[in-house]
């Protein structure tokens, strides 16, 4: 039988993170709902999900503001990978760039990191994972913000698609995901 090497078992782990972010990105409809398999929870077990929430910088802003959207994690337990899009209506926003937070860097961790806007315009495709073997984060912390611009009046359409949280031995892990309420107003005259 052929031992694994951890540097073999650490590079399954990205591909599957990074193949969680192809589905994601080749996904044509975006507002569908997404074909995530259930977590399963073995019995004797809390079934206590980890949450990942958007907290925007602001619930209003105007035409020609930026928007900092925040999406932090809440009671996250061996944390790996935490792949999603963020759907959100072009008509009113436009994405700018997003910055990695420290959540899953925590114990000097190396990670990847990406965000870029999905091929249909109205989302952001984002992928985040640990390299290294181990242990996946815990606890609670900040995984990453996404900067956009408002274009238009309306509201920005924030929803999660195709969101999934996975640990350490790249399961999904049971997990619920919220979005944010955030409206455009016409610029100040």
């Amino acid at each position: 039988m052929r031992e694994v090497s951890s540097t073999q078992t650490n590079a399954a782990r990205i591909l599957v993170s990074v193949a969680s972010l192809a589905v994601l990105a080749l996904r044509p409809d975006s507002s569908a709902s997404p074909s995530t398999p259930e977590p399963s929870v073995p019995s004797g077990i809390a079934a206590t999900p980890v949450v990942v929430r958007m907290m925007p910088g602001a619930s209003e802003v105007r035409v020609g503001e930026e928007l900092t959207l925040h999406i932090v994690i809440e009671a996250g337990s061996d944390v790996f990978s935490v792949p999603f899009r963020i759907g959100y209506d072009p008509r009113v926003l436009r994405f700018v760039n997003g910055l990695e937070g420290p959540f899953l860097r925590a114990g000097r961790s190396d990670t990847v990191f990406s965000a870029s806007p999905a091929e249909s315009g109205d989302a952001v495709v984002v992928g985040l994972a640990r390299v290294d073997a181990g242990p996946g984060a815990e606890g609670d912390g900040e995984l990453c913000a996404l900067s956009f611009v408002a274009t238009a009046p309306g509201d920005a359409g924030l929803r999660f698609d195709g969101a999934m949280v996975r640990d350490g031995q790249s399961r999904i892990v049971l997990s619920a995901f919220a979005a944010a309420a955030v409206t455009v107003r016409p610029a100040d005259p």
